[in-house]
């Protein structure tokens, strides 16, 4: 058992030294290309292996020629690369669809620019009140698919519909059509007139049509 512990306590210290060492690259490359983040992009586990000595740039944009210590002493070069990155929210843990997110479980990922799509989440407040669409797996980067905000009114039920404009606002009864979230749009009937139409969720209780 003791052998059992030295050894998970190894293997936990190379991987922090491992992904230290990786973070002071990144940041000393970021600095000196005038950038708030950057991803290096190297062979896997090199630097769990190896002690780092220095890195020098190539003429291609964005390469580098890393120099390391192997555990023999003897000295290597390998080449990497390096894009710009962002910090992304995450996820710590998987999620199954259904599940709410939960604002302390989130945690910071960096995501090279180039995959970060015009549909990636990029701050926690787009995260707020919501519940995962399908499973999100953890420390991956999130897409506003991926997440929906919870149905407040349910399909069927009775509710209050206000039509509002600057001059006139009129209260009468509906019944939901379709299920619906908070400040999205579901179709209602009428209850005095039968005739349905497009509501935006307000409250629990209430859905509005035209300007408030």
């Amino acid at each position: 058992m003791k052998w059992i512990i030295l050894l998970m306590l190894f293997l936990y210290s190379s991987n922090c030294n491992a992904a230290s060492v990786r973070e002071d690259i990144e940041a000393k490359i970021a600095h000196d290309n005038g950038l708030d983040n950057v991803i290096l992009i190297m062979p896997n586990n090199r630097l769990e292996k190896s002690e780092f000595i220095e890195y020098r740039y190539t003429e291609a944009p964005g390469r580098l020629i890393i120099t390391f210590k192997d555990n023999d002493g003897s000295t290597q070069t390998i080449k990497a690369r390096f894009e710009e990155a962002i910090m992304v929210p995450s996820l710590e843990k998987t999620l199954e669809s259904g599940e709410k997110i939960d604002p302390n479980f989130l945690t910071l990922i960096k995501v090279a620019k180039s995959k970060a799509g015009k549909n990636i989440i990029t701050s926690e407040d787009q995260l707020t009140d919501t519940i995962a669409k399908r499973r999100i797996h953890a420390k991956k980067f999130i897409n506003i698919n991926d997440v929906t905000k919870p149905d407040i009114i349910a399909k069927g039920k009775e509710v209050k519909m206000i039509y509002s404009n600057k001059s006139l606002q009129i209260e009468s009864r509906a019944i939901a059509l379709e299920s619906g979230a908070l400040n999205s749009f579901i179709k209602v009937r009428n209850i005095d007139s039968n005739k349905s139409v497009m509501a935006q969720v307000f409250n629990e209780e209430t859905v509005i049509i035209g300007a408030r």
